[in-house]
C-alpha cells in the first residue's frame, strides 16, 4: 500500500549515478567562479514558460513553487528577463543581469498571435560586440528563450531578452522557431526602436540595437545608425546627406572606430559611412550547445533567388542605408541594390580617410547613384 498514488497521475522517480553539485553533476557548473544550481533554479532556468504548477525542493527544504501555470505572461517584467538567466545569484554575472533587468525590464512588450494570444514578452537590448566598452552601462551580453511545450529549446542572441513561444522543426525538438508572425514581429522591433532612442544614449549602444531591430524586420527609426566624418547618422539624416554624393562607402564600424575614434589626426573621407556590416541577432539550437545560427525571421512562400537576397539585405543595417539612399537619390531600392558591390564575391579596398597625413585603406561596400535616363 505504502507504493500506492493517492491521487491520479504519474510519477517518475530519477537514480542519480553521480552526487548532483560534483564535477558533471545534475547541478554542477563548469564555471568555477559559479556555485552549484539549487534545483528550483536549474528548474526554473530548464521551464521557464509551462503550463501547469512546476514544484521543487533542495535536501529538507520544504517544497515550493518554482514556476505557476503559463506565469510567464503576466510575471514581473524583472522577474521574466531573469528567469533566462544563467548565472548562480550572487555572482559577478548574474549582479550584472540583475542590473540590465532592472534598465529594460520597462521595455517589456509582448508580441501577439492573429488571434490576439501572447506568444512572446521581450525587449531588445544593446550587446557590446567587437570588445566595444562603453563605461556608462553594463557589460551586456543577453539571449531570449524559445520554448516548446514549456521547456527551454533555443535561444535567441544576441541583442534580444525575454521568452518566445516556439515550435519544434524536429521530432528531437532540438531547434525551436519562434511561431510569431514576421508582421508582428516587425511591429515589436519597431516599437522597441523608439523604446531604446530614450533608455540607451550611448550612439555605439543605439547602433548595436538598430541591427537588432532591423535584423528582425523592424524599422530603426531615430536610432544612430551610422557614424560619419559629421558625426553619428540616423537614418532619416542619411536621406540628406547622400544628396551631395554620387558615391558612398560603407565600412565596417570596427575599421572606422579604430583609426578615428579620439584621434586629433585622423580624418574620415565624407562620403564613408561606419556601420555594423553583419546580421545579428542569430537563432540559436540546442545542439552542439547552441553554437550553429539558423536563419530566422525567414520570408514567406516561394521566392526566386534574387528575391531572397533582397529580404536578407533588408535585415541589415547596410540594407537600411540602401533603402534611405534610394529615396534621397530617388530611384528604387534594387536600382540602388544593382549599382552596389553588395553582392560581389570580391570585396573592395578603397582609401576611407587618412591618419597622421597617410591614407587609411580598408575593404567596403560600395553604393553608387544609379544614372537615371532623361532622354525622350
Amino acid at each position: 500500500m505504502g507504493e500506492r498514488i493517492r491521487d491520479g497521475g504519474t510519477r517518475v522517480r530519477v537514480w542519480l549515478d553521480d552526487e548532483p553539485t560534483q564535477r558533471g553533476g545534475l547541478l554542477w557548473r563548469a564555471d568555477p567562479r559559479q556555485r552549484s544550481w539549487t534545483l528550483g533554479e536549474l528548474c526554473e532556468w530548464l521551464c521557464p514558460a509551462l503550463e501547469v504548477s512546476l514544484w521543487a525542493s533542495d535536501g529538507d527544504e520544504e517544497a515550493k513553487i518554482i514556476v505557476g501555470p503559463s506565469d510567464w505572461i503576466n510575471v514581473d517584467a524583472e522577474k521574466l528577463l531573469l528567469r533566462g538567466s544563467s548565472s548562480a545569484p550572487g555572482s559577478a554575472s548574474y549582479e550584472r543581469d540583475v542590473e540590465v533587468a532592472r534598465i529594460f525590464a520597462g521595455n517589456v512588450r509582448p508580441l501577439l498571435s492573429a488571434t490576439g494570444d501572447i506568444v512572446g514578452r521581450a525587449c531588445i537590448t544593446p550587446s557590446e560586440i567587437y570588445n566595444y566598452r562603453v563605461s556608462d552601462f553594463p557589460d551586456i551580453y543577453t539571449s531570449a528563450t524559445v520554448t516548446v511545450g514549456g521547456l527551454k529549446t533555443g535561444t535567441i542572441d544576441p541583442g534580444v531578452h525575454g521568452i518566445f513561444a516556439g515550435t519544434s522543426a524536429r521530432a528531437a525538438r532540438d531547434v525551436a522557431i519562434p511561431v510569431v508572425e514576421n508582421e508582428e514581429l516587425a511591429r515589436w522591433a519597431s516599437e522597441q526602436a523608439h523604446l531604446l532612442r530614450e533608455t540607451v544614449r550611448n550612439p555605439l549602444l543605439q547602433c548595436a540595437c538598430a541591427e537588432a531591430v532591423a535584423a528582425l524586420l523592424g524599422d530603426p527609426g531615430d536610432l544612430l545608425i551610422a557614424l560619419s566624418a559629421q558625426g553619428w547618422l540616423p537614418a532619416r539624416h542619411i536621406g540628406a546627406w547622400c544628396m551631395e554624393h554620387d558615391e558612398v562607402l560603407i565600412a565596417d564600424l570596427v575599421d572606422v572606430l579604430g583609426p578615428y575614434e579620439d584621434q586629433a589626426d585622423a580624418e574620415l573621407h565624407r562620403n564613408v559611412l561606419g556601420t555594423e556590416i553583419t546580421t545579428r541577432p542569430f537563432l540559436r539550437d540546442a545542439d552542439r550547445g547552441g553554437q550553429r545560427g539558423i536563419d530566422w525571421p525567414m520570408p514567406y512562400g516561394r521566392l526566386s533567388e534574387r528575391e531572397w537576397s533582397i529580404f536578407w539585405v533588408r535585415k541589415s543595417i547596410r540594407g537600411v542605408i540602401a533603402k534611405v539612399l534610394a529615396e534621397g537619390w530617388s530611384v528604387t531600392f534594387e536600382e540602388v541594390l544593382d549599382n552596389s558591390t553588395y553582392f560581389d564575391d570580391e570585396s573592395e579596398e578603397r582609401e576611407i580617410g587618412s591618419r597622421s597625413e597617410r591614407p587609411v585603406v580598408r575593404d567596403v561596400t560600395v553604393f553608387r547613384r544609379p544614372v537615371t535616363d532623361v532622354t525622350g
